[in-house]
């Protein structure tokens, strides 16, 4: 992760910003010796946040690791969505 201090930040602010967004790579900006603050793109932040909700539950983040494990072990199978959404009779989305 890059860090930068706040006067160069505040110089290349559309730059920075750019960057987060192009590059998927956070930045730290560093305000003085005490504070600083992370920039994120807002697709990669949602995705942290939506991992942390999943796992704040014990039982599901049991069932993602043993999912993953599966995964891992290619212990999974394939199944045929539309066909699944036909029998259960779900109309598919156009």
């Amino acid at each position: 992760m890059e860090h930068i201090k706040i006067g160069e930040f505040e110089k290349k602010l559309r730059n920075v910003f750019v960057r987060v967004a192009d590059e998927q790579e956070p930045i730290s900006v560093v305000m003085d010796e005490d504070r600083e603050v992370i920039l994120v793109d807002g697709d990669e932040y949602r995705s942290v946040m939506e991992t942390f909700y999943l796992l704040r539950s014990p039982a599901n983040a049991e069932r993602l690791r043993e999912g993953m494990r599966q995964h891992k072990e290619r212990k999974t199978k394939s199944i045929n969505l539309c066909l699944r959404r036909r029998n259960h009779g779900i109309a598919n989305s156009a």
